[in-house]
């Protein structure tokens, strides 16, 4: 009898972590799985480290070459027996609940094809990244970032068995980003809002080439998002667009003014489209219009004031911690700046 998830973990060069990945999981209280592995051709000892584990619920496959994550996943999938997979990193933990929270909620939510949660960073980072609950959130955030942690993911297996969805092997990096703006019109997102997974952050940092190859597909994926929401731009907006949406801490010559313009513009635009939520889209953009400002005080300008002038300010509800810090933080440089 075939097991009612399994969890799908492509590894490479993780035999630090494998074996402690690995009795996360085996510790869940939901025991009806399998832990489909697919090694990426690592040069380390982590297949040694899987098999010395002998379990029976491991099953290991390697690689013929190194495929990437992508195919690495591509693979993988078509291995699982599961109708239910939960994606997983192979240096990454499990919350002993995990698995049992994300099936009890697709059991009980038959419309929801893919459900996260909140992703606990650990090691290097401390940060805890919170993704929205509701699928009409989810999908109108994603014009900006991507709204599901990928480590934490669990969805229906019939999502490529049946309906042929798959990650782009040609991209090696932000493959997930991809996979969700392309199949955005196609899927239903929702996030559990508690941190079933933490998410190891190494101390080494990435290299300048990776990185500029992360910023460069999400640029082209979010550009490819701006379409599908039916939101037009000129070369400046898109300029912008991705500077608020990846590096909203510094604008450049960019101007509070043309931002909350342009933020307007994507949600008018949405409501002709109507392709998200147009509540959900006001929420976002909002919550945009105030990271932006609160992100950018300057002794050059009142973000402040600029912040309160903007009828986007009306729609989202500012949490009375950040209401004082964003106060403060304009305060200070008010009077740095009479000096």
């Amino acid at each position: 009898m075939s097991p009612r998830v399994s969890v799908l973990v492509p590894v490479y060069n993780v035999e630090a972590y494998i074996q402690e990945t690995l009795q996360s999981l085996l510790n869940q209280t939901f025991q009806d799985f399998e832990i489909v592995i697919v090694n990426d051709r690592s040069t380390d000892r982590t297949a040694e480290r899987i098999q010395a584990l002998n379990d029976p619920r491991i099953r290991l496959y390697t690689n013929p070459v190194n495929l990437g994550r992508a195919g690495s996943d591509n693979f993988g999938m078509t291995l699982v027996k599961g109708d239910l997979v939960a994606k997983m990193d192979g240096d990454d933990l499990c919350h002993p609940e995990r698995l049992a929270k994300q099936v009890a909620f697709l059991d009980a939510h038959p419309e929801i094809d893919i459900v996260g949660s909140w992703v606990q960073c650990f090691g290097a980072g401390q940060m805890l990244f919170k993704y929205p609950p509701q699928p009409a959130d989810a999908r109108a955030m994603m014009v900006f970032n991507m709204t599901i942690g990928n480590p934490s993911v669990m969805l229906r297996s019939s999502l490529w068995q049946s309906r042929g969805l798959h990650y782009n092997e040609q991209l090696r990096q932000t493959e997930d980003y991809d996979f969700f703006g392309r199949y955005l019109p196609l899927l239903t997102i929702a996030n559990l809002p508690e941190a079933l997974v933490q998410y190891r952050v190494l101390a080494h940092s990435v290299r300048p080439a990776i990185y500029d190859e992360r910023l460069r597909v999400a640029n082209e994926i979010r550009e490819r998002l701006l379409k599908t929401f039916g939101v037009p731009y000129s070369a400046r907006e898109l300029h912008l667009h991705n500077t608020i949406s990846h590096h909203p801490f510094h604008l450049g010559d960019i101007t509070l003014a043309e931002v909350h313009e342009w933020l307007w513009k994507i949600h008018t635009s949405n409501q002709q489209s109507g392709f998200a939520d147009s509540a959900a889209m006001l929420r976002a953009v909002a919550e945009r219009w105030f990271l932006t400002c609160y992100l950018n005080p300057d002794r050059s300008y009142n973000s402040w004031r600029e912040y309160y002038s903007q009828p986007l300010a009306r729609y989202y509800k500012l949490p009375p911690r950040l209401f004082a810090k964003f106060a403060a933080k304009n305060f200070v440089l008010r009077h740095l700046k009479r000096r």
